[in-house]
């Protein structure tokens, strides 16, 4: 009998970036993402009581909110672009308004020319190739996990420092709920284990423990912050995101 990681990688899965859906089998799946940014919490402050959804933007203008996001979409990207392409330092910052043209239109990196944001690309490719400690496994595959039936893409997995590691590049500051976030992405690389790790691995057969981080990039010349998340908040934080897929079914899918 195929087991749950057998079963996700027979799944076909399409994921679509412009609308950020996901379908397994022509189905739609929910999203890491959307399943954080359909639950939260009731707060209450001097005005009155308001209900926070995780992934919160309602307190920008409507206009700043689609930049923020539309902003960490294009760097993350540029960033998966970089990675993918080349191992030598790719010094966007320098390159000229034509040559960048010519990388914003090209069919392997179908972005938009967003030259302002350039400084969060610089601010990362400082910190990369500042590090002799990284190997990319993957950069932005679409997972599946049948257990939770939830979709995500984790922007870098690999191994920082000889540990299995989970990092989520942030455009700005790491909102508090990204450990959540990660959480998930742990449970869905762990679930596909042993079809995402090179040929030859030793460690296919059970997975380590894998450590989860976010990187805070900047665009005023100031480094990279990279915050990692203990090890010891992984169970908890992996049982919040378990309760906001319950809360989602029940909320969104209309299950009981």
């Amino acid at each position: 009998m195929a087991n749950a990681a057998q079963t996700a990688r027979a799944a076909r899965i399409d994921f679509d970036p412009e609308s950020h859906i996901y379908r397994v089998w022509g189905l739609i799946k929910p999203s890491v993402t959307q399943v954080l940014g359909a639950i939260g919490a009731r707060v209450t402050t001097d005005e009155g009581s308001f209900f926070r959804t995780f992934f919160d933007y309602s307190f920008l203008p409507d206009y700043s909110a689609d930049v923020a996001k539309t902003r960490g979409r294009w760097v993350a990207d540029l960033i998966a672009y970089r990675l993918k392409q080349a191992d030598k330092p790719m010094r966007v910052w320098s390159l000229s308004e034509r040559q960048l043209e010519k990388l914003a239109t090209s069919e392997s990196y179908p972005g938009i020319l967003g030259a302002a944001w350039l400084p969060y690309y610089d601010c990362f490719e400082r910190w990369y190739c500042g590090r002799r400690d990284l190997k990319t496994i993957f950069v932005e595959k679409p997972l599946y996990d049948p257990g939770m039936d939830c979709c995500g893409s984790p922007d870098w997995f690999g191994t920082m420092d000889g540990k299995y590691t989970i990092i989520d590049w942030k455009t700005g500051i790491a909102s508090p709920d990204t450990r959540y976030q990660t959480a998930a992405y742990e449970m869905l690389v762990s679930n596909e284990w042993a079809w995402l790790l090179p040929n030859g691995s030793r460690d296919w057969e059970k997975p380590p423990f894998i450590h989860r981080a976010a990187l805070e990039l900047h665009n005023d010349g100031t480094d990279a912050k990279l915050i990692m998340y203990p090890v010891a908040d992984a169970a908890n934080d992996r049982g919040v995101f378990l309760a906001a897929r319950r809360v989602y079914q029940v909320q969104v899918e209309g299950l009981r």
